[in-house]
């Protein structure tokens, strides 16, 4: 079939994005990834940017409003994302500013996990040379991906989880290498990719990391990603969403466009690394950190204190109603009484009964 040839008439056009929801399972595992082809082939990625965040925002708000039900819904299904895997280009270069600035507009939103896409153009030792430069560049901006060293502080002295964590923490960024069939390999089917000088086995660890990133999403970290959802995302997220409903509060989360023209600015690409006198990353504000956890913990307070003051009102109304139904209810009981000594009060009694219907 032949392919549609691009009208040029529309070269100056962005191809723009879309958000492609796939689920995958066999019985067992059910998983859904969310696929956005589009991504970085615009001029202007802002937009794009816009759209995944609100994606991700909008699985938040789903959960907030079946949480603030009366009578939930027992079929309601949870669509949070757990897992962004961010693919990244070896360049040898380190990150792009694209990378640094999606990244960092969705790490308080998704756990981040990077991935060195296509490594097997890469020699192991430029592979080697790209995983070092990216994770220094992780570091020197301060981009908070997913960390498998802090899920080892609650492992209760399993030396076997923390020694997994270390060596996965170690491996960051995955390297994969896409699998394009099944082939037969020494007598066993595995995935493998075919090349004019030979095969490789995807799940090969000399090779590529697919099989560790595969454990860790479906097998040895799939808890902990949802529980750092739910526990610190989704709090945050839900802390930040109330207190904006709360008398005089200010969001504690700037809107998107201006976000990207003031907290986003980047020097052209190499930048120099040079180590602050304490050791620490250059740039790191820790007073503005402080400042936004004051914040936050400020709005949660407010927050609590307006759930107990409604608390309270219901509390008083019922105590009114019940007051009120007691007396009722002596004054059906005295009239009863009266019933029986004076039959002519019979009217009267019929009369209030009307009254309580």
């Amino acid at each position: 079939m032949m392919k549609s040839i691009p009208d040029p008439n529309n070269a100056q056009n962005d191809p723009g994005l879309s958000i492609v929801p796939i689920t995958v399972g066999n019985g067992i595992l059910s998983i859904k990834f969310i696929d956005t082809p589009g991504f970085g082939d615009n001029l202007d990625n802002k937009k794009c940017f816009s759209e995944i965040s609100n994606y991700i925002d909008k699985q938040f708000d789903d959960v907030l409003a079946e949480e603030s039900r009366i009578k939930r819904n027992p079929r309601f299904t949870d669509n949070r994302v757990h897992a962004l895997l961010y693919f990244i280009v070896a360049t040898s270069h380190g990150l792009r500013e694209q990378d640094v600035e999606f990244m960092k507009l969705m790490s308080t939103k998704v756990n981040i996990i990077p991935v060195i896409s296509k490594s097997d153009t890469l020699t192991i030792d430029e592979l080697e040379l790209n995983k070092k430069i990216i994770m220094e560049d992780i570091k020197h901006y301060n981009i908070p991906i997913y960390s498998f060293m802090a899920d080892s502080e609650g492992s209760d002295g399993d030396e076997e989880y923390t020694e997994l964590n270390s060596y996965l923490q170690e491996t960051l960024p995955f390297a994969v290498i896409g699998a394009s069939e099944i082939l037969n390999v020494g007598g066993q089917r595995v995935q493998a990719r075919r090349f004019p000088w030979g095969i490789v086995d995807v799940n090969d660890s000399k090779f590529s990391d697919v099989s560790a990133l595969r454990e860790v999403l479906t097998r040895t970290h799939l808890s902990d990603l949802k529980d750092n959802t739910h526990f610190v995302l989704y709090e945050n997220y839900r802390t930040d969403k109330l207190s904006k409903d709360l008398p005089g509060s200010v969001a504690a989360t700037p809107n998107l466009e201006a976000e990207n023209s003031t907290s986003h600015q980047f020097q052209p690409f190499p930048m120099p690394r040079m180590p602050s006198a304490s050791g620490g990353i250059p740039g790191a504000d820790t007073d503005s950190g402080t400042s936004s956890l004051l914040a936050r913990e400020e709005h949660l307070r407010a927050e609590e204190e307006k759930l107990r003051q409604i608390e309270l009102k219901v509390q008083n109304e019922i105590a009114q109603k019940r007051r009120e139904l007691l007396a009722r209810e002596q004054e059906l009981k005295d009239l009863e009484n009266k019933l029986k000594n004076d039959p002519d009060a019979l009217k009267y009694t019929s009369s209030f009964r009307s009254e309580i219907a």
